[in-house]
């Protein structure tokens, strides 16, 4: 019986201390700042329609979480600095740091993201380098980003804008107010964690239960 009860100890102290993590570990990046041509944005939503661009799908087409995994940057590609197109600023917050990248959506071949070089997470440095990413280009013209070379402009029919200047971002600017309708409408962790309360709480009561009957017998 004490065995059973150490054991349903530790289950709610590891439940406890799960729900209780930042939440920007567990549920990813707080919101992503977007600026380019056709696009001044911040990001700070999930959304349960899979035809909108939110802070998840995002976050998956812009592969920002290579950066938590082995998976190396890649060289730069071999395209023509004048073949990139026009460059994104995506600026994440991670809760501790701000993590920059530097998107092309309309490459020649493909979309590509870069790390810029010399940025930290968490006390490590983060591998700077490219990777290919050819969903990001959906995701960019749906937030109106602007093909300069073919003149095209995202779904919002937002006039062509004037390349930014090509200066490296500073990854402790601060992002943009989030317009109206990107308020947040809920997320993961805000489930798990009344849930885990209620779990817990029952299990603490099943083990008072299960104790008393022990001490009576």
């Amino acid at each position: 019986m004490k065995t059973a009860l150490r054991s349903a100890c530790v289950a709610v102290l590891m439940l406890l201390l799960a729900t209780t993590a930042s939440p920007a570990m567990a549920k990813g990046p707080a919101e992503v700042a977007v600026a380019g041509p056709g696009v001044d944005r911040t990001l700070s939503h999930f959304t349960n329609n899979g035809q909108d661009v939110d802070l998840g799908s995002l976050s998956e087409a812009a592969r920002i979480f290579d950066i938590y995994s082995n998976q190396r940057p890649q060289p730069a590609p071999d395209v023509a600095a004048e073949a990139l197109g026009a460059r994104y600023v995506l600026t994440w917050d991670l809760g501790e740091e701000d993590v920059v990248q530097h998107a092309y959506p309309f490459a020649e071949g493909g979309a590509w993201v870069h790390l810029v070089p010399g940025q930290e997470i968490f006390g490590e440095p983060v591998a700077d380098g490219w990777s290919s990413a050819p969903a990001l280009t959906e995701q960019l013209v749906g937030l109106g980003a602007v093909d300069k070379a073919k003149g095209s402009t995202g779904p919002t029919g937002s006039a062509e804008q004037p390349q930014p200047a090509l200066a490296t971002a500073d990854p402790e600017a601060t992002p943009g107010a989030p317009s109206p309708d990107e308020s947040d409408e809920g997320t993961s962790y805000d489930v798990v964690v009344p849930a885990a309360v209620v779990v817990t709480v029952l299990l603490a009561t099943a083990l008072l239960i299960a104790r008393r009957r022990s001490l009576s017998r």
